[in-house]
């Protein structure tokens, strides 16, 4: 009996670890319980699959093993869309602002990121409430979907990112190799998202202003890394916006 030569071809390769380890388990004996992994189907798509096993006994070295592969992807599936619901927000795709601050609050409160730099970020769309004054909501919706696809873009898959108010976004980057990164990432932001656009034949300069909060520098929550950050996002504004600013105590700046 072996999963692996069985199902190497249909399972999906990044479950393959999961069908080996349920293998393992039933080469010792063990029963197998509800261990969920991605079959390809036909049309190259994966369909969700649930294996569970019993183990009976004959003797010392024989035992039988009778065994079930149910479909549950459309409960997964569901699952997945009532996670989504939950935990994101509809229009950007991005983390919701409760969700944002548990994942960042947790990360802190693993010990493997105590020595680890992480950076926390808080950016703002430039003028989004006169744009939405002028020319509706509509258009402001668009440029704010538009900020979250080139957040998306510029960050790492590991990264938090998270739409916490109207025109406001929260970014928290982790494992960070120094403070020039991580200003590096939010200057390439700024660049890629900076912009002019065309509305009712008036041009529309689209930008973004960023202030960066340091973990752990500036901060071991997540309340005094936001707090942080909101500061440095305020000298951003006060400087002329479209810009990124790095959070410097007080004592920093009047020297």
């Amino acid at each position: 009996f072996n999963f692996y030569k069985d199902f190497h071809k249909v399972v999906y390769q990044s479950d393959l670890p999961i069908v080996e380890q349920a293998e393992l388990s039933v080469r010792n004996g063990t029963d197998v319980k509800d261990i969920k992994f991605r079959l390809k189907s036909e049309e190259s798509q994966t369909v969700w699959c649930s294996l569970n096993s019993v183990t009976l006994r004959k003797d010392r070295k024989r035992y039988l093993v009778i065994g079930s592969l149910g479909n549950i992807d459309k409960q997964v599936r569901d699952e997945e869309v009532l996670r989504f619901k939950a935990e994101c927000d509809q229009m950007t795709g991005l983390y919701n602002k409760i969700t944002t601050e548990t994942l960042i609050t947790n990360i802190l409160q693993d010990r493997k990121y105590k020595n680890v730099k992480n950076a926390m970020l808080m950016i703002d769309i430039d003028n989004l409430k006169n744009i939405n004054d002028r020319l509706g909501h509509i258009f402001g919706d668009m440029i704010t979907g538009r900020l979250a696809h080139c957040i998306k873009m510029t960050f790492r898959e590991r990264d938090i990112l998270g739409r916490v108010g109207g025109d406001e976004f929260v970014i928290f980057m982790k494992d960070c190799t120094s403070e020039e990164a991580v200003r590096g990432k939010a200057e390439q932001l700024c660049s890629t998202y900076r912009t002019t656009l065309e509305n009712a034949g008036s041009k529309v300069p689209v930008s973004c202003s960023i202030g960066i909060a340091v973990y752990p520098d500036n901060g071991d929550s997540f309340l005094s890394l936001y707090s942080n950050a909101d500061k440095a996002l305020y000298d951003a504004k006060k400087s002329g916006k479209n810009s990124c600013v790095l959070f410097l105590p007080l004592s920093s700046k009047s020297e």
